[in-house]
């Protein structure tokens, strides 16, 4: 193949990529994002309200409470137990960090996903605690 069919061969790639990934992409980070509030939580004035954590159906509508936690660093340093005994069970466990839902998105394209609250532990203590995909874009659990 020449130079030229090289071209035209990469400019068709990156045409279909605009189409598809492109929108998806897009897509898929606005609906996370609606998941939360997007309002800056503030911590000074932020209380986590356990029996709404633990009432909410299927971990739907969790997202206010767990951009609080991540935020505000509230549970950091507590045990495994006293996080088991606020959050309730996790969802999942790996690596030593937990996974709590926060809620579920649904998008375009199929996309269905569950934001996660997650809860890192270092020697049976919180040491981070950060949103999975987070809304904002900023680093989460390393």
């Amino acid at each position: 193949m020449d130079r030229e069919g090289r071209l035209n061969l990469l400019i068709v790639v990156l045409t279909l990529f605009a189409i598809f990934a492109v929108p998806y992409v897009v897509v898929k980070t606005d609906v996370i994002a609606a998941v939360f509030s997007h309002n800056e939580v503030d911590c000074d004035g932020f209380e986590f309200d356990q029996e709404e954590w633990l009432d909410v159906a299927d971990e739907e509508g969790r997202g206010e409470q767990a951009e609080g936690l991540a935020k505000c660093d509230s549970i950091v340093g507590l045990s495994r137990d006293e996080v088991r005994a606020l959050l309730g069970d996790p969802r999942g466990i790996r690596g030593g960090r937990w996974r709590y839902f926060a809620g579920v998105v649904e998008g375009d394209f199929g996309y269905r996903g569950r934001p996660s609250l997650n809860v890192a532990f270092n020697h049976g203590r919180v040491t981070k605690v950060g949103l999975n995909p987070d809304p904002t874009d900023e680093p989460v659990l390393d």
